[in-house]
């Protein structure tokens, strides 16, 4: 079965404009600096990483992070290392950008 769209039905106007062309509609400074990550590394691809250890976490940030515009990492188990992780993943970040 194909479903069919309305005829009435249009894109939204923002869809049509370029990532840059949405910074400046944005008064959110978050919002702002996610567009210019997505339009400096033209992708807009999120990572979303659920580990046990942080050491995976890193590794996965590590190999996508040339490619990805964002990456969410969530560990399972809280350990000492949460802390250390955090700042690791934060450095292989930046390195990307």
């Amino acid at each position: 079965m194909t479903y069919h769209f309305p005829s009435t039905m249009s894109p939204h106007p923002t869809t049509l404009k370029t990532y840059a062309e949405r910074i400046e509609a944005h008064s959110n400074a978050t919002a702002k600096k996610i567009l210019q990550t997505i339009d400096r590394k033209k992708s807009n691809l999120c990572v979303s990483v659920d580990v046990t250890k942080a050491a995976d976490a890193l590794e996965v940030v590590r190999r996508v992070g040339a490619s990805v515009c964002m990456v969410k990492v969530r560990r399972r188990r809280a350990g000492r290392t949460g802390k250390r992780c955090a700042v690791l993943i934060a450095d292989a970040l930046r390195y990307h950008r």
